[in-house]
Parts: C-alpha cells; sequence; structure tokens
C-alpha cells in the first residue's frame, strides 16, 4: 500500500482473538480495515479464493464477523492497483473522519481499566504496544508487523 500522510497501516493483521483472519492491512486504533482482493498468485486466467463460491462465503463470513467486532472495512479489487493512489485517497480520508479508539484493544476489546481477560488468558495484566493494540494481542502469530 503507497505511504499515508500521518498514518501507518499494519500488514497481515489478526483482528480476531480466537480466529486466524487477518486484514490485508489495518489501523486498530480507528478500527479501520483494507482488504486488497486479488486473483489466484501467478495464474491470472484462473479464478482466485476471493472469486469462487467458498471464497466469497468465508469472505462474507469473516467481513460479517469483524463488522459485528466494529471494523470498518475498505476493499479493492487487485486487478485494479493502477488506482492505488485514489486508494489511498480513500483511505487517508476515511481515517481523518474516523474517532480515535486508543484506549480499547481493537482484537480483544480491553480497556486501560479492565484487562481481566488478558490477565486470564497471559496471567498478567496487559500494556498498550500502540494506539488500537495491547501487549496480549501483539504477539507475533496476533500481528505480523508493520
Amino acid at each position: 500500500m503507497a505511504p499515508l500522510t500521518g498514518f501507518e497501516p499494519l500488514s497481515e493483521f489478526c483482528f480476531h482473538p480466537t480466529r486466524g483472519w487477518r486484514f490485508d492491512f489495518a489501523f486498530p486504533a480507528y478500527r479501520l480495515a483494507v482488504e486488497i482482493d486479488g486473483r489466484a498468485r501467478g495464474k491470472p486466467e484462473e479464478a482466485g479464493r476471493h472469486q469462487r463460491v467458498d471464497g466469497v462465503r468465508k469472505d462474507c463470513e469473516k467481513n460479517n464477523e469483524a463488522v459485528r467486532l466494529g471494523w470498518r472495512i475498505l476493499r479493492f479489487p487487485a486487478t485494479d492497483k493502477h488506482l492505488a493512489r485514489d486508494w489511498v485517497e480513500l483511505v487517508q480520508e476515511t481515517l481523518i473522519a474516523l474517532p480515535l479508539l486508543p484506549d480499547q484493544c481493537a482484537v480483544c476489546g480491553c480497556t486501560e481499566e479492565d484487562c481481566t481477560q488478558c490477565v486470564e488468558k497471559t496471567g498478567e495484566p496487559c500494556s498498550w504496544v500502540e494506539p488500537g493494540l495491547c501487549s496480549a494481542c501483539a504477539k507475533p502469530e496476533a500481528h505480523v508487523g508493520k
């Protein structure tokens, strides 16, 4: 994804506390995700997972659960990569319009006042790794990186 002014996306962000679902790019402190749906890797003539019925069903399940957890999702087709600058502009405008949610983890929902579920999960209180992401949810298998 092209650079945004003042915002740093996390790539391959695992947003769900128990499932392995990931967003292509995420801004946890705003609960905004960016998904780029592509075709079959290396075989542009073949339908990719996002175009097959089973893949669409799985995407619907993932997206519906993300929305239930308070996420907003912007989706773009990989076939339109030539419009990437327009995508970045839309993401930038959306982030500016959204409220910052720095005091609640976008994955588990813990807050400064209540991290009991993190204590149950890890045996110790969590801390903030960055706005919208606690230390219990920032482990390598939950969040791959920037």
